[in-house]
């Protein structure tokens, strides 16, 4: 938790972004991440912050137990257990929650969300010389992760 918080002082210190893949988060360092994005299979299932996924969690009737670390919680709906392989991707008529997840989320109203979201900070934040606030656009920054 300490090296989390150092890293992020350096990087609100020094106007970067630091992305970090980390397995098996403890509860606390689970919660003190600004933005999680959360794969399956290499799909998208969630992006937003830790606190907000539980939610989401909730929504879909999935709802973390109490007490139990969102991560780990995460982590149990996601995995591809060895009874899984080769099995149908339903239990009976329930589908998996990780199936489930898969063709729940949807990633182009999330990304409308992020678009609008980019823009009225654009407009309420001051704009460098070059018209942006970062020194690459978007896109750049998405294709070099």
């Amino acid at each position: 938790m300490s090296l989390l918080n150092l890293v992020r002082d350096l990087a609100q210190q020094n106007g970067k972004t630091v992305i970090t893949t980390i397995h098996q988060p403890s509860s606390a360092v689970f919660r003190s991440f600004d933005q999680l994005i959360l794969l399956s299979e290499g799909m998208v299932v969630y992006f937003g912050t830790p606190v907000a996924s539980l939610q989401y969690l909730r929504d879909m009737n999935l709802a973390c137990p109490d007490g139990y670390n969102g991560s780990d919680y995460w982590m149990d709906l996601l995995v591809i257990t060895e009874d899984e392989q080769g099995q149908d991707q339903e239990e009976g008529t329930r589908k998996l929650p990780r199936i489930q997840l898969q063709e729940a989320w949807d990633g182009d109203a999330v990304a409308a969300e992020n678009d609008k979201a980019l823009t009225q900070a654009a407009d309420a934040e001051s704009i460098g010389k070059d018209g942006s606030k970062y020194s690459t656009d978007w896109m750049t920054q998405y294709f070099v992760l």
